[in-house]
């Protein structure tokens, strides 16, 4: 039910010319893991940040497949890969996904249909 409210409100925003199908469907997205780190495979550290840039580093950077950020040390370690998932109390861990071929016209056509 909560995909079809979430289909319908995509779909009326789009045909209102508010959301372009880009928006709908993004290009890079983290998966979330709380109190996990994902070791080695740092590309840099980034110092005194919070969580939003820290996600916001890692999506706009093509190199970065995942990041772990330290809530307790505000710091954050963008990734070239998500090491063997590591148990770290504080930590929260993105795993980026990236939007297959397509997606933003086929969520434009199902936003048509809707």
């Amino acid at each position: 039910m909560r995909a079809l409210v979430t289909a319908a409100l995509a779909a009326s925003l789009l045909l209102a010319g508010k959301a372009p199908a880009q928006d709908l469907i993004p290009e890079r997205r983290a998966v979330l893991i709380d109190d996990v780190d994902f070791p080695g495979g740092d590309l840099r550290a980034l110092y005194d940040v919070g969580f939003d840039a820290c996600q916001a580093a890692c999506l706009s950077d093509t190199a970065c497949a995942a990041f772990t950020y330290n809530r307790r040390a505000s710091s954050c370690f963008p990734k070239s890969v998500a090491g063997e998932a590591a148990p770290y109390a504080g930590a929260i861990s993105g795993h980026v996904l990236e939007a297959g071929s397509g997606a933003a016209d086929r969520a434009r056509l199902r936003a048509a249909e809707v």
